[in-house]
């Protein structure tokens, strides 16, 4: 059905405030001119992308607000609108001067996207492709938002240079019309005309890249203590104690990361830095932890967690500052809560000014530092 000049005219949006503010369409345009108001008939494959970084309000829409995310690509389709004629408040905004028309048997598809924040920043070795399917047809859609913006430290999170993508392209009225996104082994596909994705493998598994987990820990840090005592050749035993303290930063939970690559299939990867401090008392000592028997993860429904690296850390270059314990764990993506556990084991050495070192022997069980993770699902990278 062609929808009128009139009725697209009620396309307006709020006035425009910001940068990112929706495109008003009404009476405070500029007058549009006799030239201006010749129709131009535009060719099947007509694409166009608006230049301006500005969200495209289609009151007429329809809203669909679906995810679409993978390590390297995250944004929001927020509205599709299909229609034959395009006025030229819309055309416009596409650096067009005159209203459009779709040819016969065909039809326009407006699509409104909001940027998100991906998890991982594209590179060459690990490239995004965004592309349009028309049945036959492949149009490649590159530096969606503009492109990644550059940031000013290296922990910031990863943003695109604009917050919207809007773009209009003209099909047949029977043909279809997918977003394809290719990331690292996954080929994620939406039906622009419906705004409904591809219910596959692809699209399952990146199920916790789309619904980020935002993970809270209780308490913010915690301390254990284990005593020990090595004696050296024609010397009596001599005792010390280990103090580690740890302050959990949740760094990433997400089912693919550049280390493991995917998770298994329900699974995801949950890193943490634990800000470790290490402290010999009486004795200077160094211990090679077994990371696998001193962390313990246990999820809400009792079933425990594996972890995956690392697996041993040396307790004095944790001291000398050149790294951290920084363990990855497969947990599961449903749970909502889960125990973290930690109770430092490993093989002793102790050094004295006689000899080197020797081996030292634990002689107590410490109490575990316990952490309490709350698993919360978090979309507010996409609040406004």
């Amino acid at each position: 059905m062609t929808i009128s000049r009139r009725a697209l005219v009620g396309f307006a949006g709020a006035p425009l405030l910001a940068s990112c503010a929706p495109i008003r369409f009404g009476p405070s345009e500029a007058p549009i001119n006799s030239e201006e108001k010749k129709e131009r008939t535009v060719e099947v494959g007509y694409l166009r992308r608006s230049p301006t970084g500005r969200r495209l309000d289609l009151s007429h829409a329809t809203p669909i607000g679906l995810v679409i995310a993978s390590p390297h690509f995250d944004a929001k389709l927020v509205q599709t609108h299909i229609a034959e004629t395009l006025p030229i408040e819309i055309s416009r905004e596409f650096e067009e001067n005159v209203p459009l028309r779709a040819p016969e048997g065909s039809v326009f598809v407006l699509v409104v996207m909001q940027a998100g924040s991906p998890l991982f920043q594209e590179t060459a070795e690990n490239p995004v492709v965004v592309q349009l399917r028309n049945d036959t047809q492949t149009i490649q859609m590159t530096a969606m938002f503009g492109g990644i913006a550059p940031k000013a430290k290296e922990s910031d999170p990863v943003r695109y240079k604009s917050r919207w993508e809007c773009f209009v392209v003209c099909v047949k009225k029977e043909s279809s019309l997918d977003l394809q996104v290719s990331d690292e082994g996954k080929v994620l596909v939406v039906d622009l005309r419906t705004g409904l994705p591809s219910d596959d493998e692809s699209w399952r598994t990146t199920e916790g890249i789309r619904e980020r987990r935002l993970v809270r820990v209780n308490p913010v840090d915690g301390v254990t203590q284990r005593s020990f005592e090595a004696q050296p050749p024609g010397y009596g035993p001599s005792q010390g104690t280990m103090k580690i303290g740890l302050s959990p930063q949740v760094t990433l939970m997400t089912p693919w990361n550049p280390v493991h690559g995917w998770a298994t299939a329900g699974q995801m990867w949950l890193t943490m830095k634990m800000n470790t401090k290490v402290v010999f008392v009486d004795l200077p000592g160094t211990v090679n932890l077994d990371l696998a028997n001193s962390f313990s993860y246990t999820s809400a429904d009792g079933s425990p967690a594996r972890l995956v690296k690392p697996l041993h850390i040396n307790t004095n270059e944790i001291q000398l500052g050149r790294t951290d314990l920084i363990p990855t764990f497969e947990v599961s993506g449903q749970h909502t809560g889960a125990v973290l556990s930690f109770v430092p084991n490993g093989s002793l050495t102790v050094k004295f000014q006689e000899v080197n070192t020797i081996t030292g022997t634990f002689t107590t069980n410490p109490e575990p530092i316990r952490f309490e993770l709350q698993l919360v699902k978090d979309q507010s990278r996409f609040e406004e």
